[in-house]
């Protein structure tokens, strides 16, 4: 998935490796599963990964000017405050 900037600049990319299925329903076989074995996440995505979406999730959200309920502008960093 590539996000082209509106004002112009590099491209934000993400790329992720297909796991073949769609649904929460592997995503909670796949948390069981770690679960029972003692782990405190998967291997199929480590939670630095998870982070890296997040990061983009936000900054997008940014330049689109989302703000979720209960979030507060921070004005100081132009970034959102929670």
């Amino acid at each position: 998935m590539v996000f082209s900037p509106a004002g112009g600049g590099p491209p934000l990319t993400y790329t992720e490796r297909r796991t073949g299925h769609d649904g929460l329903h592997f995503e909670a076989a796949e948390a069981a599963r770690c679960i029972r074995d003692g782990l405190v996440g998967t291997p199929l995505r480590p939670l630095a990964d998870s982070v890296a979406t997040l990061r983009v999730m936000d900054e997008i959200r940014r330049r689109c000017g989302i703000v979720f309920p209960g979030e507060q502008p921070d004005r100081t960093r132009g970034r959102t405050a929670t």
